[in-house]
């Protein structure tokens, strides 16, 4: 091969290099624009995917914090200003209707108005049942309160064991939600005036076994007792008596006695002379024996009336006729 030869052939793989990277640069040159646009359509599409997520990411926010602070709106408001009162669920007021025959509640069953007392005199547990430990309670809370009975004629003595009306009173007088009822009794008698040293007879009102003191009724005068619900108030309209046999014969001063509530006799006392004690609850009637009482008790006393089972406030009038001979 000539040197001519091979010069040519060194130009034009020189030139054959030189075309190659002719059209490479002139291909680049070529795409960039079409580059260029794939890149900013790349961006754009980023962009507004972003902004879209970005808006929406928002709206779920506002969504949730809207519904979040709907649902809780009320309690953080009211929470502050709302104020939760309550009232007692148990009225422990209990009734003498029940406790004064013990079989209503000594037979060995449960009953609500024992866990009532229980539950109040820490009688543990509070299972209804009137046992042992009840009736240990009964006994200490009488004894506190100074609540008895006088057992045994001759020789009295205080008996604290049982359920007494006044035990009802005073655990009313405590625990119950019941007002105190008025009782306003008053006395009148004919005549006025009593000639020859002689009295009127004795009228004196007392709580039934409750520790407060009797009252003593003078002619035209009047007191008011305030009792617990369902208390027992027991007046005593008494008298000498004359013995005129042993025992139980005694005869009794003459006067009559007719008892009112409001301007309604309940109860009056019919003879108009004397009568012995046998015969007291011959000539003592009483109009509603559902809650008033008018017999007698023992021999010195001609007449007891007792209210029964205080529920409401009472205006009680007593008129008694006579005068009562002086002592000795």
């Amino acid at each position: 091969m000539t040197l001519n030869s091979k010069r040519r052939i060194i130009y034009e793989v020189e030139w054959i290099k030189i075309n190659k990277k002719n059209m490479k640069i002139t291909s680049t040159k070529r795409l960039a624009p079409l580059i260029a646009i794939i890149i900013v359509l790349v961006i754009g599409t980023g962009i507004i995917v972003y902004q879209s997520l970005k808006t929406r990411n928002e709206a779920i926010t506002t969504l949730t914090s809207t519904t979040l602070s709907t649902e809780t709106t009320p309690t953080t408001v009211l929470s502050p200003t709302t104020t939760i009162t309550t009232s007692p669920s148990v009225s422990f007021c209990l009734d003498w209707d029940f406790f004064k025959d013990p079989k209503n509640y000594d037979d060995g069953q449960v009953h609500e108005e024992i866990k009532l007392i229980q539950e109040k005199l820490g009688v543990t547990p509070v299972g209804g049942h009137y046992g042992s430990l009840t009736k240990a309670a009964i006994e200490a809370f009488n004894k506190k309160y100074d609540i008895h009975q006088e057992i045994d004629c001759c020789m009295p003595r205080k008996d604290y064991k049982s359920i007494y009306q006044g035990t009802i009173s005073k655990f009313n007088e405590l625990y119950c939600d019941k007002p105190l009822y008025q009782i306003t009794i008053t006395r009148k008698n004919n005549p006025d005036i009593c000639s020859n040293g002689s009295s009127f007879p004795v009228v004196i009102s007392k709580i039934l076994n409750y520790p407060k003191g009797s009252q003593e009724l003078e002619n035209n005068q009047s007191i008011t007792m305030k009792v617990p619900y369902s208390s027992g108030v027991r007046i005593v309209i008494g008298t000498d008596a004359d013995i005129a046999d042993s025992g139980n014969n005694h005869r009794l001063s003459i006067y009559i006695s007719k008892i009112y509530n409001n301007s309604n006799l309940v109860a009056y006392y019919e003879n108009n002379k004397f009568a012995y004690v046998g015969q007291i609850e011959t000539y003592c009637k009483t109009l509603d024996t559902k809650n008033f009482q008018f017999n007698y008790g023992v021999p010195s006393d001609l007449q007891l009336f007792v209210i029964k089972n205080i529920k409401s406030d009472y205006n009680i009038l007593i008129e008694t006729e006579g005068c009562r001979a002086p002592a000795g």
